[in-house]
């Protein structure tokens, strides 16, 4: 008895929470879930030889083993089951196989999928025409517009469903990342969120003007986590203009604004207070009103030089912003008048991402000036250094590869690196994401195209962003201690490394840094302390940051 009093069991999820005795059935019984790919949880048995889940449809009242859809075994009280279907209710129960092959069944659990309209054929249809697996991570592919993400072969795996009312009814969806802790951040224009894949607030972006001196800061476009674990995202600020030659109420000037994780500002760039707007009145751009709207959409960090890029889409733009003094130290792209101080190029034309490199080269979307005959594209450009040094393209892949891309692209549009160094573009008003290599060869993509009444597939969705993780749980562990014996299972998809602390009754703490937990394995380790002397294990995932603790009486 004594012995069974020893085992403490502890199961790390995306969410914190503490287990001392025992490990909970996850997911919650009558979860109603926003994804399909779904690790399930149950208590650890020290005599068990392996343990297999069941799952059924829930409108099944007495299922027989043919009913089934899932019955999987697994070692480890742990296990993940993906491509389960939208909009269905499901029953589970855990079968606990014992040495002597004595089997315990637990209660029942019920848990849903949510569904969404993105997934119903009479109103979307998946189109892929590459899908080159040898030559491609395997992963999933956020795409904002959608609300949504998809696996390798197209299908849904994550979504807004039509019971999240507030992010559905947003004006518009943007920027989907998912982190390495599990959570995610978005637009949902005019708000901002940090969330859990359950769509549960973490954090969001508060909603007073401080900087526009407004009501709203009206944040669009970009947002993202910053390294220090502060929030930097994009405010527009709407700028009233009226001389003898233009009168606007409209033109939209942009704010950076860096948040820390309690809402308080710390840093701001505010456009109106260091961008020369008059150079946007009767400027060389051509404007329907007299008047120039930047129309930010993008900016990249330097932390290097302490510096930020910030680019502009109608005036063809990009600048860089130094942050210690909020000067804009130079500017890059087309002039506005003939004062105007700007290193010029004709490399990029309404570019809609930016991302910086090393050496000073840019990752540039370059929707480019395609009423002029050009073709949109993305490229590597050298950003010069100073006034002595020059522009030079170094990669360009222009967006008119086969018969579905024209080159065209009026509106929107992303590219980023994915970690084998391929170029995943998101083709905006195109409504297409293509993977690409730096040899130019197209190994994968996949559009969501709107089906009208007639049943007819049109192109009139549009994407803005498209991001890349490897899967939905990419840092996903979990412990168990047996008397002085810790295991460590690494269910993420990633390989990850671990510091356990251990915190003795005596107020001496040990730590040890375990090597490399290849995904899907394991790893023992013997505590070289006695089980009654330890206080406290804490376990730390040095690749995503998360740490769990297990408290002992």
């Amino acid at each position: 008895m004594e012995r069974l009093k020893n085992k403490y069991v502890l199961f790390f999820f995306m969410i914190n929470f503490i287990v001392t005795s025992r490990a909970q059935f996850l997911p919650k019984d009558d979860a109603k879930l926003n994804y399909n790919q779904i690790y399930f949880e149950y208590p650890y048995n020290e005599n068990a030889k392996f343990y297999t889940v069941y799952i059924t449809y829930d409108s099944i009242v007495n299922p027989t083993d043919k009913d089934f859809i899932v019955k999987q075994q697994e070692k480890s009280p742990l296990l993940l089951v993906k491509n389960l279907k939208l909009g269905e209710k499901y029953k589970w129960f855990i079968e606990t196989t014992l040495r002597g092959n004595v089997k315990i069944k637990s209660n029942y659990f019920h848990f849903s999928i949510l569904n969404t309209n993105m997934a119903n054929p009479k109103f979307y249809k998946a189109i892929q025409h590459y899908n080159k697996k040898s030559k491609i991570l395997d992963g999933i592919i956020w795409c904002d517009q959608y609300r949504c993400a998809v696996d390798r072969k197209g299908n849904i795996v994550w979504f807004m469903a039509t019971e999240h009312l507030d992010l559905i009814n947003a004006k518009v969806v943007r920027d989907i990342k998912l982190y390495p802790d599990g959570s995610m951040t978005f637009i949902h224009q005019p708000n901002a969120s940090r969330t859990d894949i359950n769509l549960n607030s973490i954090w969001k972006a508060p909603y007073k003007g401080t900087i526009s001196e407004s009501e709203k800061e009206d944040y669009h476009h970009a947002f993202t986590v910053l390294p220090n674990g502060n929030y930097m995202i994009l405010g527009n600020e709407k700028v009233k203009f009226s001389n003898d030659t233009v009168t606007s109420d409209a033109v939209n000037f942009c704010n950076i604004i860096e948040f820390d994780t309690t809402g308080n500002i710390v840093w701001s760039w505010r456009m109106k207070d260091y961008f020369p707007y008059d150079y946007l009145i009767s400027s060389m751009i051509q404007t329907e009103n007299g008047i120039a709207d930047p129309h930010a959409n993008s900016f990249t960090i330097d932390e290097k030089n302490n510096a930020i890029y910030l680019s502009f889409r109608d005036i063809s733009r990009i600048i860089k912003i130094d942050k210690r003094t909020k000067k804009i130290i130079a500017s890059y792209g087309v002039k506005l008048k003939d004062e105007d101080d700007v290193i010029e190029t004709n490399l990029f034309r309404l570019q809609h991402d930016i991302q910086l490199l090393e050496n000073n080269d840019m990752l540039i979307f370059n929707n480019n000036d395609i009423d002029n005959g050009k073709t949109s594209c993305v490229e590597i450009l050298h950003f010069p250094i100073s006034r002595e040094d020059s522009f030079q393209l170094k990669w360009k892949f222009d967006l008119n590869y086969d018969k579905e891309s024209v080159g065209k692209i009026q509106r929107m549009g992303g590219v980023k690196i994915m970690p084998n160094g391929n170029y995943l573009i998101c083709e905006g008003s195109n409504n297409r994401v293509v993977e690409v290599n730096k040899n130019k060869e197209i190994l994968w993509d996949f559009a969501l195209r709107q089906v009208d009444s007639s049943g007819k597939v049109n192109d009139k969705f549009a994407l803005y962003r498209a991001n890349y993780s490897p899967c939905l749980y990419p840092y996903y562990f979990g412990a168990i201690l047996d008397d002085n014996e810790l295991t460590i299972y690494n269910k993420g998809c990633e390989k990850d490394t671990y510091k356990i602390e251990l915190l003795l009754k005596n107020n001496s703490k040990q730590e040890i840094i375990t090597k490399t937990i290849k995904n899907n394995q394991s790893l023992k380790i013997k505590l070289l302390v006695s089980f009654s002397d330890i206080g406290k294990v804490i376990v730390n995932s040095l690749k995503s940051g998360k740490q769990k603790v297990v408290y002992f009486k």
